[in-house]
């Protein structure tokens, strides 16, 4: 499966619709946050290296995108059941 082979943040770029590196390039997108989280709990990185890793933000930037991605799925139905199929899938390798 796609997803199995490329890792965390390819398998929430693809969802999202773009690349790895169109995911970094962008500023202030949930899908972004939503690599982030998925690198420090699936690749178990620190937040600093995260950061380091998605285009150079400090840590504290990373937790904030984290809560406001955590909001956001509250929010929207449909990006929450995006999120938790990626996260399905992501869980099976």
């Amino acid at each position: 499966m796609l997803f199995l082979r490329q890792g965390a943040t390819a398998a929430a770029a693809s969802v999202a619709g773009t690349t790895i590196e169109g995911l970094k390039a962008r500023r202030r997108w949930i899908w972004k946050g939503i690599a982030a989280m998925f690198r420090v709990i699936q690749a178990v990185l620190t937040r600093r290296e995260c950061a380091y890793w998605l285009g150079g933000w400090a840590g504290a930037v990373v937790s904030y995108q984290i809560k406001r991605v955590g909001v956001m799925l509250k929010a929207d139905a449909r990006l929450a059941r995006r999120v938790a199929r990626l996260e399905s899938q992501l869980k099976l390798g």
